[in-house]
């Protein structure tokens, strides 16, 4: 089941499109159309992509729509536009959509503007909150529905930014299969190709690849060509990221001299006479990057359509695609963009001085960028390095940087930064990571391609977001480009933090406990994954296998391993207190993670009454033991030869702790004693069945049957004072009819204690030489019958 489909997200993006189709209607009604056309303003990085999903479902209303961005403002002749529908697809605090709406009052003051988004925080007040079209939500549901429209936006495999060009490649018979030969090319080229994982690569199989070409010499500078196939179509996003002196772009003067100068100068245009604020600075230098990856793509596509060409053997041509354009720079100079490119931009490879290289002149790129005055840097630095020392791989370190940027920078500074973009202010530069991926990993080949792969992965599912940041640096200011986490938070973090803290919370409600034992954690959330069959609602592939002595979910990505609930811990999201006792890490948790999952509510409900379903089934547990067989029952993964051996030592267990009279009154012991008694049967049982039709199981069922018998006479010989207690046990293990039985309780109920485990040893001594009794016994275990319980 695709997550994208539940019923909760369905209802949302219904509304959404609702709403778009009663305003477009009625502002055609009204004649406040612009020739035709409602303008509607989508957002980035996420509403333009999903503008895209509900093409179809807008229907005819598509055709009336003129889709731009907040990058299009200034190329607007807003003189035409009475009416402005602006939309985002969630508002959780506000920051953006609000700035902006100021930002498009500044530039079209006797516009209206109607607001409207998929989903609003029920929180947040905002100054047009009554003009807002949307559903009201709680700000924790934000989370279930921005991941929902992630693994959606996985599905359409196509480039996510809008600030770069995007080509769309021809050629004859273009195939997964073809694209990984390109990929596994080992021959000289003059850049680096790698495949990219995408979230359904491995689990649905699905036709789509993802690749990526590293051509950056410079690695401090992000120069990329970005590969997604589906469905015999190629699309190929130029990526030049080069860091631009804000003196350089306020002079105008940047592709003086060039091929290049007559789209700048058109660009211009606007911004003459204007004074140059945050949002035109960031749009200029998105615009002049998106020239240097027009001309970086003319470079390089030389090379990629020789080896393409060499592949299918037939003509290889692109074509600009005219969507990110539009997105931009608006209709008008995308058109103007459009012809230049088909009269001379396919030919520019050997012909001209390529621009795009720049030489870099901006210091400590190297360096992780942070929020200005931000007070508890010193404390971020030393939490950050914590969780890198406990992480092997790359993948997992990488996750544990942004993981606690996330929690530490965006999170936490929410309260000390009131303004948008001094709260954003901050992020890590291709520069940083790799400063700290080679500081850690000194030994490690081709960590940028590794530290490629990683993070266009997580660009594609939302959970990262690149960003232009400008920055003091030694010539004046600067703009780079960085990375910070996304709404979509880490996969790790949003779905199994978010999950395995309300089931934590949760149990230690219902037990009344301050900690959890590891291993029985460990089974309840395994048992809690299967039973409420949570795979449905995971893009990564998830075993449940048995390892220190209980059952583990074990989330398998790019060949890797990982221990949900080991990761966990070593993010610090809970903390081991000892003797294999778990709490939640509350220091630095954030307070998100404890108030909801990005599962359905519907799902959610079904957590909690699982839980209160195990606890009416366990009701005074006060040891994890009495859990063990009951989950290896459920579970039925283990072979018998297992299982019987896993009995033996929990037996041993379970008996010591009443001999050394651990922590409960004999009541209790007796309760704990009954709830294993099913698990006991069953194990039983199923050993004598394996033995009957041929399996070698018998020596681990003897083992068993004497290891109680050796128990229960050392325990009545040392501990006088539980003697009903175990007159009870020995009542229910031996079990060789009713006779037998009385005898034995008589015998015990009438002799010291000396002479009772001389009478107990030799009964006990009698009934393992006797074949039949031992069959009867099993039987009768396997019925249940309680009143053996009765003396």
């Amino acid at each position: 089941m695709d997550i994208s489909y539940t019923k909760e997200f369905k209802n949302y993006v219904n509304a959404f499109c609702k709403h778009i189709k009663e305003q477009v209607n009625l502002i055609i009604k009204r004649h406040e159309d612009t020739e035709g056309k409602v303008y509607f303003c989508a957002i980035s990085r996420k509403t333009p992509k999903l503008m895209d999903l509900l093409h179809e479902q807008l229907g005819s209303i598509w055709d009336s729509l003129e889709i731009i961005t907040e990058f299009t403002v200034p190329f607007i002749d807003w003189s035409k536009v009475k009416v402005l529908l602006l939309a985002d697809d969630a508002i959780y605090y506000g920051s953006t959509f609000l700035s902006v709406y100021q930002f498009i009052q500044k530039y079209a003051p006797e516009t209206r503007i109607i607001p409207l988004c998929c989903i609003k925080a029920s929180e947040l007040t905002l100054p047009f909150n009554e003009e807002l079209l949307t559903t009201v939500v709680e700000r924790t549901a934000g989370h279930y529905f921005v991941n929902c429209l992630s693994m959606k936006f996985a599905t359409q495999c196509t480039p996510f930014e809008i600030e770069f060009p995007v080509f769309e490649v021809r050629m004859a018979n273009c195939s997964r299969e073809l694209l990984k030969d390109f990929v596994r090319i080992s021959d000289d080229r003059p850049y680096k190709i790698y495949q990219i994982s995408s979230m359904f690569d491995e689990k649905d199989k699905r036709k789509n690849y993802t690749f990526g070409i590293n051509v950056s010499e410079n690695n401090n500078i992000c120069r990329k060509i970005r590969g997604y196939y589906k469905n015999g179509s190629l699309l190929l996003s130029s990526i030049c990221a080069n860091s631009l002196q804000e003196e350089e772009i306020k002079s105008f003067q940047l592709f003086e001299n060039t091929i290049y100068k007559e789209l700048w100068n058109k660009i211009l245009e606007v911004f003459h006479n204007r004074q140059l604020g945050f949002y035109e600075l960031r749009i200029l230098t998105t615009a002049a990057n998106f020239l240097y990856s027009l001309d970086m793509f003319s470079y390089y596509w030389t090379y990629i359509q020789d080896e393409l060409r060499e592949l299918t053997d037939d003509v290889v041509r692109c074509k600009l695609r005219t969507r990110e354009l539009r997105l931009l720079f608006g209709s008008k100079i995308a058109g103007e963009i459009i012809k230049w490119w088909e009269e001379i931009g396919e030919s520019l490879a050997g012909n001209v001085e390529h621009v795009f290289d720049i030489k870099e002149n901006i210091t400590n790129l190297h360096n992780e960028i942070f929020p200005q005055n931000l007070e508890y840097k010193d404390y971020y630095l030393q939490q950050q390095a914590k969780l890198m020392e406990r992480f092997v791989t790359e993948d997992d370190t990488l996750m544990s940087l942004f993981y606690i940027q996330n929690a530490m920078l965006d999170k936490m500074n929410r309260t000390y930064y009131t303004n948008r973009y001094e709260r954003l202010h901050y992020g890590h530069t291709i520069g940083s990571l790799l400063y700290l991926l080679r500081k850690k990993y000194t030994l490690t080949n081709n960590i940028e391609t590794k530290l490629h792969k990683w993070l266009d992965s997580q660009i594609d599912k939302a959970s990262i977001v690149p960003q232009y940041i400008r920055i003091q640096n030694n010539s004046g200011m600067s703009w780079i480009r960085a990375f910070r986490s996304g709404e979509n938070e880490m996969y790790f973090v949003s779905h199994w933090a978010r999950l395995c803290v309300m089931i934590a919370r949760l149990e230690m409600d219902v037990l009344g406990f301050v900690s959890l034992d590891k291993r029985l954690f460990n089974d309840i959330l395994s048992w809690i994954y299967k039973e409420c069959e949570l795979n449905r609602y995971s893009y990564q592939e998830v075993n449940i296998i048995y390892e220190n002595h209980c059952y583990q979910l074990v989330e398998v990505m790019n060949g890797n391993k990982n221990p949900v609930l080991d990761t966990l811990i070593k993010l610090d999201i809970f903390r081991d207190t000892g003797n294999n006792q778990l709490i939640v890490n509350n220091e630095l948790i954030m307070d998100e993670i404890n108030s909801g999952t990005i599962l359905p509510q519907e799902v959610t409900d079904l957590i909690h009454e699982k839980i209160k379903d195990m606890y009416a089934l366990i009701p005074d547990i006060f040891t994890p033991f009495c859990y063990v067989l009951y989950f290896s029952t459920y579970f039925a993964q283990k072979p018998l030869e297992v299982k019987l051996e896993e009995g033996i030592k929990v037996l041993s267990v379970f008996f010591s702790d009443i001999q050394n009279n651990k922590g409960e009154d004999d009541s209790n012991w007796l309760i704990a004693f009954q709830q294993m008694k099913s698990s006991i049967d069953a194990i039983l049982a199923e050993s004598v069945n394996s033995t009957n039709s041929g399996l070698d199981s018998s020596r681990h069922h003897k083992d068993l049957s004497l290891f109680k018998d050796y128990y229960l006479t050392m325990i009545y010989n040392q501990s006088n004072s539980k003697k009903s207690l175990i007159l009870k046990i020995i009542g229910y293990l031996i079990v060789g009819g009713s006779d037998c039985k009385t005898n034995i309780i008589k015998a015990l109920r009438n002799i010291d204690q000396r002479s009772s485990f001389a009478i107990v040893k030799s009964k006990l001594s009698t009934m393992k030489n006797d074949h039949q009794f031992r069959t009867n016994a099993l039987e009768l275990l396997r019925l249940n019958m309680e009143d053996l319980w009765k003396d």
